[in-house]
């Protein structure tokens, strides 16, 4: 039996790389929750501990859950692209821990904090069919090799269905 052209086979591990602040920390998102917008300005974020600025960070719910079932109906994992959030505290916030792919212990440059880098280096750890979202603008030159892996988002709407069926549209179409 042939195999359909555009169709492809589930049986590989599927990673989904997000950018966490793009998407569920999104302008909308903030507009409607303004005690969440002074609490992520830069300026705060620097006069606070990590740990501080995490204790008043609520990330987005509705994103969350979007995400959640995303996973659930597709076999995809999310794995966050910033170190800045934590699984922990990911977990805390609604994603559910079976959705997030396994840290692995990847072979980097000492200090090395580049997420696309690291993002590249665990793929190939995972053996990954993997996929990039958020808006990225800082790394374009270096996803610019990756344009049909790179699901490009503004900061304004975050998670919305529209993204989830990109997202799945992308996983299910050829590379």
């Amino acid at each position: 039996m042939n195999k359909p052209k555009n169709s492809k086979s589930h049986t590989g591990l599927q990673v989904l790389y997000f950018d966490v602040v793009s998407l569920l920390l999104s302008t909308d998102y903030l507009n409607k929750h303004p005690q969440m917008r002074s609490v992520t300005e830069i300026e705060n974020y620097f006069s606070m501990n990590h740990a501080s600025f995490l204790e008043q960070v609520t990330l987005d719910p509705e994103g969350a859950k979007l995400l959640n079932v995303f996973c659930m109906n597709s076999n995809v994992l999310l794995y966050p692209l910033s170190t800045l959030f934590p699984r922990e505290f990911l977990i805390i916030q609604g994603i559910k821990q079976e959705y997030i792919a396994s840290d692995e212990r990847l072979t980097l440059r000492l200090n090395d904090s580049n997420p696309i880098r690291r993002m590249l280096a665990h793929s190939y750890k995972m053996s990954a069919d993997w996929r990039v979202v958020g808006n990225l603008d800082l790394y374009d030159r270096q996803l610019s090799s990756f344009s049909g892996r790179y699901i490009k988002v503004s900061s304004a709407s975050g998670v919305t269905e529209n993204l989830i069926r990109e997202i799945a549209d992308s996983f299910q179409n050829e590379l």
